[in-house]
């Protein structure tokens, strides 16, 4: 009896792991609102000023919301000309460009701090209306003095749901 009860209990743990190993749908409505990303940056081996992570966190969001980017680390000024970053406004999903931003009170680039601890802070407020037709995942580009950022080789696109009204079930991309 001591024995059956073991293997029920081994057998029952190798279908929960192999259950959670399988691949999965995502539906971003059962996901929490992330507004938010941290974009780390640093001078590479090369001398430049680039990401020091590859993969951007996505953001999560909908109308009338305010996301925003914060900028740590620091880069010196390159021949006395402090170096920047942006955020793309032409956001993308597949080869559809659309920019979901209100021009008045967005601040999509900066100034990068050229000194330790400090923090830069890019911020996007989100059209009052977002159409039906533009819910979906978006990619956009993260730009370091006017030049796509890099880390070891040019950074991954960064991932942005967007919805007309928080949540929105799943997306079709």
């Amino acid at each position: 009896m001591r024995r059956l009860a073991i293997l029920v209990v081994a057998a029952l743990a190798a279908v929960t792991v192999g259950a959670s190993c399988g691949p999965k749908k995502l539906n971003v409505g059962q996901l929490d609102k992330k507004e938010w990303v941290v974009l780390a940056v640093g001078v590479n081996n090369a001398g430049k000023c680039a990401l020091r992570e590859k993969q951007v966190s996505e953001i999560r969001t909908e109308a009338k919301s305010q996301v925003n980017w914060i900028v740590v680390g620091h880069c010196p000024a390159v021949e006395g000309k402090q170096q920047t970053i942006a955020i793309d406004p032409k956001f993308k999903k597949g080869s559809e460009e659309y920019d979901p931003f209100k021009s008045e009170g967005s601040v999509l680039s900066a100034p990068i701090p050229t000194e330790p601890n400090q923090f830069v802070h890019l911020k996007g407020l989100t059209l009052d209306q977002i159409p039906e037709n533009r819910k979906g995942l978006y990619k956009y580009k993260i730009r370091i003095n006017d030049a796509v950022a890099e880390w070891k080789s040019f950074a991954d696109d960064g991932d942005f749901f967007l919805c007309p009204v928080w949540p929105c079930g799943d997306f079709e991309y």
